[in-house]
């Protein structure tokens, strides 16, 4: 590929510069699609064919779905200065009225410490299983919730499985800093 590159400087001059560059897709999965996030500093795949990821504002999350919308894939955003993962995992929680045992086990995602739970619920479409994952985001000053919502427990892991193998997280500060 040749990308070309227009350049303006701030009093006005502009300029034009270009670069080849050359990918190589062999060892691309082409099951999956990728997804970033620079406001919330990650990167993470989902399976091609779903729907693709959205922000919902009035519910604060990040959603995708599989088209039979029977599998779904969140990201929950904690509440500010909560750093206490318990409290990030109990918050989400309690925000969404899911059905936990309560259990929590320590894991790392990412290189980061998390705190794995379980759920589920029902809703009009029927009982969906869930597990989920909470990181805290230091640059953020709050948690985020990796959740696998599906109505089969294999589906859930397999999907829950994609974040633990895929997610990768970014300081969203330093990139913004560095936007021009």
């Amino acid at each position: 590929y040749n990308l070309g590159f227009l350049i303006e400087s701030v009093g006005g001059t502009t300029g034009f510069s270009s670069a080849t560059v050359e990918v190589n897709n062999d060892k691309v999965d082409t099951s999956l699609r990728g997804y970033v996030d620079n406001d919330w500093g990650l990167i993470f795949q989902r399976p091609a064919g779903w729907f693709d990821v959205d922000y919902f504002p009035d519910q604060n999350f990040l959603q995708t779905a599989s088209r039979d919308e029977e599998q779904y894939m969140f990201v929950y955003p904690g509440d500010s200065d909560v750093t206490d993962l318990k409290e990030v995992a109990q918050g989400v929680i309690d925000q969404y009225s899911l059905d936990s045992n309560g259990k929590f086990k320590k894991v790392k995602v990412a290189g980061k410490d998390g705190l794995e739970f379980t759920f589920n619920y029902t809703n009009d479409t029927g009982t969906y299983y869930g597990r989920a994952v909470a990181i805290y985001q230091d640059d953020l000053d709050f948690g985020l919730v990796f959740s696998s919502e599906a109505m089969s427990k294999d589906d859930m892991n397999t999907n829950y499985q994609l974040f633990l193998d895929h997610l990768t997280l970014f300081s969203a500060t330093e990139v913004k800093a560095k936007d021009t």
